[in-house]
C-alpha cells in the first residue's frame, strides 16, 4: 500500500512540474498506477484485521473516507484552488501540497507498520 501511495504522490509532483501535455499525461498515468496499487491493498487490509463476525461493519466504516472526502473535498478543494491558482497564481504549489500530503501518509504508514505490523514467529 505504501508503494501505491508513493506512486500517487510522485504522480502529483510530476503534475506540478508539467509544462507540456505529454508530461501531464505521464503524471496522470503514474498517479493512476499508484491509486490502482494502493486502493485494493487498503480494502484487503481492512478485511484481514477485522474480526470474522464484524468484517462487514469494518468494511462499511472503511468506506466512510469516500463520504467524508466527498463532503469536505469540494469545499476544501475550492478554497485551495482560489488560494493557489487565483490569489497566488501558482498551480504547482497546489499539486505539491497534495504530493506532500501523500508523502506524509507514506511516512506515517511506515511508522504504523513498525509499531503494529505483523511479526514473524519463526
Amino acid at each position: 500500500m505504501m508503494i501505491g501511495v508513493l506512486l500517487g504522490s510522485v504522480g502529483m509532483a510530476v503534475l506540478a512540474f508539467s509544462t507540456e501535455g505529454w508530461i501531464f499525461l505521464v503524471g496522470c498515468v503514474i498517479f493512476t498506477l499508484g491509486e490502482m496499487t494502493a486502493h485494493p491493498k487498503f480494502i484487503s487490509y481492512v478485511g484481514l484485521v477485522a474480526p470474522a463476525d464484524k468484517k462487514a461493519l469494518y468494511q462499511g466504516y472503511a468506506f466512510l473516507y469516500g463520504v467524508i472526502g466527498s463532503g469536505v473535498g469540494g469545499i476544501l478543494g475550492a478554497r485551495l484552488y482560489v488560494y493557489f491558482i487565483e490569489q497566488q497564481n501558482n498551480p504547482s504549489a497546489l499539486w505539491l501540497t497534495f504530493s506532500a500530503i501523500g508523502l506524509l501518509s507514506v511516512v506515517l504508514l511506515f511508522f504504523y507498520n513498525l509499531a503494529f505490523g505483523r511479526r514473524s514467529t519463526t
